[in-house]
């Protein structure tokens, strides 16, 4: 959901947590890297400086019809 890049060089990602199985998701922010986290999902967003992330391509289609 995000990304804080802090001027201690730490990284905190909030992430939306499927914590008990029921497919409610709830916020949490994680500080990164931390023994036990890993990568389960990559975004198919990209970084922007400049307003809200741009969905990357995908060699994904998907048909509507």
């Amino acid at each position: 959901m995000a990304r804080q890049d802090r001027a201690d060089g730490s990284t905190i990602y909030q992430v939306a947590v499927d914590l008990d199985g029921s497919t409610s998701v709830v916020s949490r922010s994680y500080a990164w890297p931390q023994p036990g986290l890993r990568v389960a999902h990559r975004s198919w967003s990209q970084p922007s400086d400049s307003g809200p992330p741009i969905l990357a391509r995908s060699s994904h289609a998907i048909d509507a019809g």
